[in-house]
């Protein structure tokens, strides 16, 4: 495990931002201008008292506070139908896991999430979708997921996580785990500052990172294409 740094610079997957400029766009996110609308804290304080073990059908609808805007009839059935499975991996990890602190091991919890969009997957459900629902469930552990965090951890040049035609998603699901990780221990002293910006509900270092991931993909690159198991394709399921 890397040792905590503290620099100039914050780094997301093969992106690196500055540490003035990190705190300030989470200072815009976490504390909004008045009349500015932002994911937090709707997206966070969502059904504050849901069981952290299942998976309500209010649950299934979450990820439209992440700005998904393309969630189907066929997405919300096709998610029910998969509802215990995904309960039953929950059950697995402990309701305060940290994925900073996880093991090797550990990591295979994440691939076994993904893991359910193998084969003939979820239709109208991509990895965006699943993971926005599933990061308020865990939300020290399973990371959220949308095109600019692929894009730090995947497509830029030097990300963490090569391309890969022949990977499946649980195998990706492991290897980002293992990236992000990285980057939440190596500098999490700014994660947590980061997550002191939050007043009410409070959010986790892995949060913090996710939207300094979002803010650093969105700048530098708006990809329009996305993978399936590490290949990308023509469309985007689910992304925001």
């Amino acid at each position: 495990m890397r040792m905590p740094v503290t620099d100039d610079n914050v780094r997301v997957g093969a992106l690196r931002v500055s540490r003035e400029k990190a705190l300030a766009a989470a200072h815009a996110y976490l504390r909004p201008a008045a009349g500015v609308h932002s994911a937090y804290p709707a997206y966070d304080s969502y059904q504050p008292e849901h069981d952290p073990d299942r998976l309500s059908d209010a649950d299934l609808l979450a990820p439209v506070l992440l700005n998904v805007r393309h969630f189907s009839l066929e997405a919300f059935y096709g998610l029910r139908e998969r509802r215990s499975e995904l309960e039953r991996l929950l059950r697995q990890i402990a309701h305060d896991a940290r994925l900073e602190e996880s093991a090797d091991g550990d990591l295979n919890l994440l691939g076994s999430f993904f893991s359910v969009l193998d084969g003939a997957g979820l239709p109208g459900v991509g990895c965006s979708i699943l993971a926005k629902i599933l990061h308020r469930k865990r939300p020290g552990f399973i990371p959220l997921y949308d095109r600019y965090i692929w894009y730090c951890y995947q497509d830029a040049p030097g990300a963490p996580v090569p391309p890969d035609s022949k990977r499946s998603w649980a195998a990706y699901g492991v290897l980002l785990g293992r990236a992000i990780r990285d980057d939440l221990h190596r500098h999490h002293p700014t994660w947590q500052e980061i997550s002191g910006y939050a007043h009410a509900p409070a959010i986790t270092p892995l949060r913090a990172l996710d939207i300094i991931a979002w803010h650093a993909g969105r700048a530098a690159n708006r990809p329009r294409r996305s993978h399936v198991g590490g290949l990308r394709s023509a469309s985007w399921r689910g992304a925001a």
